[in-house]
């Protein structure tokens, strides 16, 4: 899966850069698109196109799949390792923005143990929340044994209630619950 292989990337390139450069996207790309101004013949102009046509989808590809990919930093035996770990669907789609909001403007930073205990039980309930509203977001007036046609030929705006409310990160959600 693409999501396994970014991982394996992410934490085996700081300790190879041959590695690190031949898997990781270029920044820029010297290609030139314009024929006239390229030197060489028309094979090798096409040869040229079609390889950078080949690292901008990789590029595109990997910039995509990278946005599922986190890093969180941890002590393990005194020294600070990164961890990359690919984020949950939960937390992708179905966390409210002001629940995010709420962890960072609750969390004490008066000590590390405090703090890590205040941040596991928001974020618990923060998994809670997540996982109710994508419950609701699969929610359908249509009935089960009509279920499947329902999703075959309707809009789920037509038969799924909680899609409009749970739209743009959830604030209509939220003027439901306030």
């Amino acid at each position: 899966e693409a999501l396994n292989v970014l991982e394996l990337i992410y934490s085996l390139s700081p300790h190879s850069k041959e590695f690190e450069q031949r898997v990781m996207p270029a920044e820029e790309d010297d290609f030139i698109s314009d024929r006239a101004a390229f030197s060489g013949t028309d094979r090798d102009f096409e040869v040229a196109r079609v390889a950078h046509y080949k690292r901008t989808n990789y590029k595109l590809a990997f910039e995509f799949m990278a946005r599922f990919v986190k890093t969180i930093e941890v002590m393990l035996d005194g020294h600070l390792q990164a961890l990359h770990f690919q984020q949950p669907l939960t937390a992708m789609w179905y966390v409210q923005e002001t629940a995010k909001q709420h962890i960072l403007d609750t969390i004490p930073f008066s000590a590390p143990d405090i703090k890590a205990k205040a941040f596991i039980q928001l974020c618990g309930e923060a998994h809670s929340e997540s996982k109710h509203i994508r419950q609701l977001s699969r929610f359908s007036v249509v009935p089960a044994r009509c279920l499947r046609l329902a999703r075959r030929h309707l809009p789920d705006s037509a038969h799924r209630p909680f899609q409009i409310f749970l739209a743009n990160d959830a604030r209509m959600m939220q003027r439901l619950l306030h």
